[in-house]
């Protein structure tokens, strides 16, 4: 199951950046266009026994508009996709298009980190990307500059849609957890923000 791990409070630190005054966990700033009303978790489905088609739906994180699969989202999301199920166990899909917000060109695996480490720790200009822990789970903070969530991904059947400008870290990993990437860019050095202070200044502009 998927928790909320979001907070009322303000945010001491985000890794090892400080959180500069007036970014606050779950706030509801002003500035709308690039705002950060957030959300509580919808359920997602459970299947049941025998075959099951689970509805896909989805929670937005940091929400400015209608939701739009035409264009760059430009808030995060959780995605929930269709479960099959049977006798011989299950799949899960999802589809451009459909449950997918944009076309992947590449993908890549995170596995074998330890508990205490935090990675990711940057955003990117462009690069459009959905996370998923296929085994086991972590932690992903996430902040648009101007507020901020937290949700744990443990299941493979629900995925974190990562817009552009959004800082993402990931902790808390379990044991043996691998989580899958996909992203819409080929890998390019310059579409990365690793500075915090940076990333901020972006976002403001």
């Amino acid at each position: 199951s998927l928790k909320y791990t979001g907070t009322t409070t303000d945010s001491v630190f985000i890794g090892s950046w400080g959180w500069p005054k007036g970014v606050k966990q779950c706030a509801t700033p002003s500035r709308i266009a690039r705002g950060a009303a957030l959300s509580r978790l919808n359920q997602h489905s459970k299947g049941c026994s025998g075959v099951s088609l689970a509805s896909s739906h989805s929670r937005y994180i940091f929400r400015s508009h209608t939701p739009t699969r035409t264009a760059v989202q430009t808030r995060a999301e959780l995605l929930h996709f269709p479960i099959l199920t049977d006798s011989c166990g299950s799949l899960i899909y999802a589809e451009t298009g459909a449950q997918l917000p944009f076309t992947a060109v590449r993908f890549f695996v995170i596995a074998g980190v330890p508990t205490e480490a935090v990675r990711g720790r940057h955003a990117h200009r462009a690069c459009q990307q959905l996370a998923v822990a296929v085994h086991g789970s972590c932690r992903m903070r996430l902040t648009d500059g101007l507020g901020s969530d937290e949700v744990t991904l443990d299941s493979p059947t629900i995925g974190l849609y990562i817009p552009p400008l959004v800082w993402v870290e990931q902790s808390d990993f379990e044991p043996e957890t691998v989580v899958l990437v996909l992203a819409s860019m080929m890998y390019d050095p310059a579409d990365y923000i690793r500075s915090f202070p940076e990333f901020l200044d972006i976002v403001a502009a």
